[in-house]
């Protein structure tokens, strides 16, 4: 496949640009440290499991009542669900909106190393790029700040991948055709299908499958999109 009329890339974060997995797990500790502080200064009972089962049953309300849109930008889902869980403790709304805040912080914690950051400079003397994710990381704490014009997120009222509302948003904006933007992730079903529903072309990068190869997927990138 050839990219010559591209001009634009775009790129999931989640897995795409770093393993997600560890960032989750220490922002969902952090806030989860912080809330067990809070109910046993207060003498109530702390059950994490309860607040994972609540996130659970608001999914599943939403989704029964065809509301996907509702559950989509995730900083929203988890301040309903924080607010819901924290409601026996006094200052429960300030309580649920600071272990969101900490949870936030850690989330764009990424850690990128070396072959992707140097996969990122090479690219951004080519194109321009924006980075499109369904997650609720914040580019702009992270050392990927430099590379990407702009982030779009459900966060930002968008619809999530597989739809293609943030693509076709990008093409507006930038004023590009759909052959002149290429967009880069780690799943078929979301990235892939986002891309196809807006005319785009898709290619798919998961380094982090296999991480003792991270480099050498950072290298084959380069050499497809210098065809």
């Amino acid at each position: 496949m050839t990219y010559t009329k591209i001009k634009f890339l775009s790129f999931d974060l989640d897995n795409t640009l770093y393993d997600n997995q560890p960032v989750i797990e220490l922002a969902e500790q952090k806030c989860k440290e912080f809330l067990q502080l809070q109910f046993t200064n207060q003498r109530i009972k702390f059950d994490f499991q309860t607040f994972l089962e609540l996130r659970k049953k608001t999914i599943r309300i939403a989704k029964s009542n065809h509301e996907q849109k509702q559950i989509e930008n995730l900083s929203r889902l988890r301040r309903e669900v924080l607010i819901e869980f924290c409601q026996d403790l006094e200052e429960s709304t300030q309580t649920a909106e600071q272990a969101l805040k900490i949870f936030l912080k850690y989330r764009s914690k990424v850690n990128l190393v070396t072959p992707i950051l140097s996969m990122m400079k090479t690219l951004s003397t080519d194109f321009k790029m924006v980075s499109i994710t369904n997650g609720n990381c914040d580019p702009s704490l992270t050392a990927l700040a430099v590379f990407f014009v702009k982030n779009y997120s459900p966060v930002d009222d968008f619809r999530a991948k597989p739809n293609p509302e943030m693509l076709i948003k990008v093409m507006d904006e930038f004023s590009l055709k759909p052959e002149n933007i290429l967009h880069i992730g780690d799943s078929v079903s979301s990235d892939g299908e986002a891309a196809k529903r807006a005319g785009c072309q898709y290619l798919h990068f998961s380094p982090f499958e296999n991480e003792g190869v991270i480099a050498a997927h950072c290298d084959h990138l380069l050499v497809q999109l210098r065809k």
